[in-house]
């Protein structure tokens, strides 16, 4: 399947501004960073051309340490 991931990252973006996409080269898998919740991505990742169930996200700790204040 072929996403735009201008449309994608728009659609993330509208929900939370400071979100962050990538696309893992070798393996396809798209990297998300948000404050957004499940649904609140899941819906938005449709929204991009993405349908995936929720079993199909992994998710990850932050390794922010708050030092930058970022």
């Amino acid at each position: 399947m072929r996403v735009d991931s201008r449309d994608l990252e728009v659609q993330l973006k509208d929900i939370d501004p400071p979100a962050i996409l990538d696309l893992e080269p070798v393996s396809g898998a798209l990297r998300v960073s948000t404050a957004m919740t499940t649904l609140e991505l899941l819906h938005a990742l449709r929204a991009g051309g993405i349908s995936i169930g929720p079993k199909a996200l992994i998710h990850l700790p932050s390794v922010c340490c708050g030092g930058c204040s970022g």
